[in-house]
C-alpha cells in the first residue's frame, strides 16, 4: 500500500513534465515540418517565388509588438498597484507578519515588471522613429 502513495509524487513530479516537453516538442517539429512542405510545394509550382514572403514566424509589425509591451506592461503595473493597495482594504492584520511582506513584495515585483516593459516600449519606439 505505501509504493502507492509513492507514484502521485512521481507522476506529477516526473511523468508530467516529461510528457508536457515531450508533446511541446512534437508539436514545434510537426508545424515545422507542416511549413517544410508548404514552401516545398510553393517552390516547385513557381520557380521564381520569394522564400522571404513564406515566413509564417512572426506576422506581428513591430510596431504592433510595441504596443503589446506597452498594454502588458500597464496591466503589469496596474495589477502590482492592485496588489500593493490591497492591504489597506485588509481590516484586521498584523502588518509585521510575513504575509504582508509577501504582498508588498509581490505588488513590487508586478509593479517592476510593468514599469520594465513600459521603458521598453519607449525605448523601442524611439529606435523604430529613427
Amino acid at each position: 500500500m505505501e509504493w502507492t502513495i509513492m507514484l502521485v509524487p512521481i507522476g506529477i513530479c516526473v511523468v508530467l513534465p516529461i510528457a508536457s516537453i515531450w508533446l511541446i516538442v512534437r508539436c514545434v517539429m510537426h508545424r515545422t515540418e507542416k511549413r517544410a512542405a508548404i514552401m516545398m510545394a510553393a517552390i516547385e509550382r513557381n520557380a521564381d517565388l520569394n522564400i522571404g514572403e513564406l515566413q509564417f514566424g512572426n506576422t506581428k509589425s513591430p510596431a504592433e509588438r510595441l504596443l503589446t509591451k506597452l498594454m502588458c506592461g500597464l496591466m503589469l503595473l496596474f495589477a502590482g498597484a492592485a496588489v500593493s493597495m490591497s492591504l489597506i482594504f485588509l481590516p484586521y492584520i498584523d502588518y509585521a507578519s510575513d504575509v504582508v511582506i509577501l504582498i508588498i513584495m509581490s505588488g513590487a515585483v508586478l509593479s517592476a515588471l510593468g514599469i520594465a516593459l513600459i521603458i521598453t516600449y519607449f525605448v523601442g519606439k524611439k529606435l523604430l522613429n529613427k
